[in-house]
């Protein structure tokens, strides 16, 4: 799987592409890199127990992106209506 982090935001690889003025239908993956697209790099996804959301993180190098996971406690709030 291939894409892209543009302000941290990670965008997946369209099933085409368009490069030097040329449609690619099924593009490979050099295609790919050959349009700046990076090879990405899923890390082990962590068990959720309890009040818990997963937050993913990005990192990249010259060749990858590598998705990480975190766990972050859900914050609940409770209100209470008065009349």
């Amino acid at each position: 799987m291939y894409g892209k982090l543009e302000n941290n935001i990670l965008k997946y690889a369209p099933h085409y592409i368009i490069h030097s003025n040329k449609m690619i239908l099924n593009p490979q993956g050099e295609d790919y890199l050959t349009a700046g697209y990076k090879e990405i790099e899923f890390g082990i996804m962590p068990l959720v127990e309890g009040n818990k959301n997963i937050i993913e993180t990005y990192s990249e190098n010259d060749s990858k992106i590598i998705v990480s996971y975190m766990l972050e406690d859900t914050q609940t709030t409770s209100t209470t209506d008065t009349q």
